[in-house]
């Protein structure tokens, strides 16, 4: 296997660089797809996601500790929710209209998974009521809450869907619609009406309901349901592949949000407020990931019959790993000033927790990156495993180390669990197809990551700023041919189109 994958290119032997690829012309077409679908997806993340970490000045000045703390559980509650709802059905269907090419039948298959993900969205509401109701549990804003989840899953789906079957520019549109609704729904329900968490909740349902009625009316998923279509019968694949993926995504859930909940018992919401604060850059770069993942996906199925194809794995996940830790070696530079100008004094103190939150975050991108080589082997039962051992020992940590160390103790149940389940999947894919991380690229990128948190900590201003500088220059001028080559590759594949 080693042998006829170094026969098909030196990059195996010696790591990635995109330059020779460009200079040599080998892989161009690949690596330029790729990377047009990272600028697409990156679009959309980019007014979902960070849109929303922009007004988070806003957020922190407008709402009391206690009202942030109860909007972020509700968050990440809501994504536990929307895992159990949905049964991963959206990656199913994202998988099936690939391999379907009869409009008949993704007609069928975008009806059929609609339908059973309403009824199961329907259903499970009535049950968190009933839960609630039953063990004594006060739910602020019911009402409010129904209405985003009932709104926010069918929009999240037609824009899923649009990937595949319709106009993909829709995508980053609709992200757009729904962060720029979101942001003057919050000035108006926060700043000048002062509604605390209701005004929060109300204008994720307002920017949910504004995209999803912007895809309705554009070349969408949307355009393919046609009730009479839906059938139990094209559910029953689909299932199939979906569910075991399932237990996976609640053991994620476990990993990123167990922390939260434990903090929230032992030591209230202004605790789970600081932790949501210092958490929310690791979650910007946590979402901008997925805008890799998503065209690493459309990679991986497009080549999966590629001779060289774990050659191509190779590299573009060692050029990921490089580029992914020097730039958040500079974010850590500047947490300093950023913390200073963007976030309210009250929660100044955050600011320690970013850095192995940023690293956390990081080591769980990769570690879903393998998931796509894993779904395309069709061993998702590989996926649950590890993801079920990680999720195990977030859980233990957690409740060991947090009604004692606090934030610090979900901080380090959170990257150990991130490590382990990263190495695990590494070591696997290493074993059952040769795909490895190159060395160069990880060192690289640590020595700058390391140099980033510890500039991050330097108390003399003067000394500060002439080390940030120092690090910045270091960081851009030795990537700078990788950050060349890749802005070309990115120019080609734009210009190539869909």
């Amino acid at each position: 296997m080693a042998a006829r994958l170094v026969a098909h290119g030196a990059p195996l032997a010696r790591g990635w660089r995109l330059s020779d690829a460009v200079s040599s012309g080998v892989d161009v077409g690949r690596k330029a797809a790729l990377l047009r679908g990272v600028g697409l997806y990156a679009v959309g993340m980019l007014f979902s996601r960070f849109a929303g970490f922009l007004m988070l000045p806003f957020y922190t000045a407008v709402l009391s500790k206690q009202a942030y703390g109860y909007v972020d559980l509700v968050l990440t509650g809501s994504t536990l929710f929307g895992t159990l709802v949905t049964l991963r059905l959206f990656d199913a269907v994202y998988r099936a209209l690939f391999d379907e090419t009869d409009p008949e039948r993704r007609a069928a298959m975008i009806t059929s998974v609609l339908g059973l993900v309403t009824i199961n969205a329907l259903a499970g509401a009535a049950l968190v009521w009933g839960l609630l109701a039953l063990f004594g549990i006060p739910l602020p804003h019911p009402w409010l809450l129904l209405a985003w989840t009932l709104l926010r899953i069918p929009a999240e789906f037609f824009q899923q869907t649009t990937r595949v079957v319709g106009d993909r520019s829709a995508y980053a549109g609709s992200a757009m619609v729904n962060a720029a609704t979101m942001a003057v729904s919050s000035l108006l329900l926060l700043g000048v009406w002062k509604l605390e968490a209701a005004g929060y909740v109300g204008a994720m349902a307002l920017g949910a309901a504004a995209m999803l009625a912007y895809l309705m009316c554009k070349d969408t998923g949307a355009r393919f349901v046609k009730p009479r279509l839906f059938s139990l019968a094209i559910l029953r694949p689909m299932l199939a592949y979906a569910l075991p993926l399932v237990p996976a995504a609640i053991s994620w859930w476990v990993i990123r949000m167990i922390g939260r909940y434990t903090l929230g018992h032992s030591h209230g919401l202004q605790e789970v407020a600081d932790f949501a604060v210092s958490d929310k850059l690791p979650a910007v770069v946590y979402m901008l990931n997925i805008t890799f993942y998503m065209a690493w996906q459309d990679a991986v199925l497009r080549h999966a019959r590629d001779s060289d194809r774990v050659a191509f794995y190779r590299q573009a996940l060692g050029a990921y790993v490089r580029l992914g830790l020097v730039a958040l070696g500079l974010i850590a530079v500047f947490l300093r000033p950023f913390f200073a100008l963007m976030i309210d004094a009250g929660y100044a103190h955050a600011r320690v927790y970013v850095p192995p939150l940023l690293l956390s975050a990081f080591l769980l991108c990769v570690a879903g990156l393998y998931d796509v080589l894993y779904q395309l082997q069709r061993r998702t039962s590989a996926i649950f495993g590890t993801s079920l051992l990680a999720a195990l020992l977030a859980a233990v940590m957690s409740w060991l180390l947090v009604p004692v160390h606090g934030v610090w103790g979900t901080v380090a149940a959170t990257i150990s669990a991130a490590a382990v389940l990263a190495a695990i999947r590494g070591i696997d894919q290493y074993r059952a197809q040769g795909v490895m991380l190159p060395a160069r690229d990880v060192a690289v990128g640590v020595l700058f990551f390391v140099l980033g948190w510890m500039v991050n900590t330097v108390p003399d201003p003067r000394a500060y700023w002439a080390a940030a500088a120092a690090v910045t220059v270091a960081a851009v001028g030795s990537q700078h041919r990788l950050l060349r080559a890749a802005w070309r590759h990115w120019r080609a594949g734009r210009q190539a189109g869909p």
